[in-house]
């Protein structure tokens, strides 16, 4: 039974629910940080386009 819970249990799904977590948290922040340096380029082009 314990080698059963320790393959199919419980601590895969916590483990995989972690991972999950850290994976959007992860992607939430690539994707923000992306979009900030996406605006800090088009101010820099237009600053430059508009001298």
């Amino acid at each position: 039974m314990l080698a059963y819970y320790m393959t199919h249990g419980v601590n895969k799904k916590r483990l995989g629910s972690k991972l999950g977590i850290i994976g959007a948290i992860l992607v939430l922040v690539v994707g923000i940080s992306n979009s900030f340096n996406y605006i800090n380029d088009r101010k820099l082009s237009s600053n430059i386009h508009g001298k």
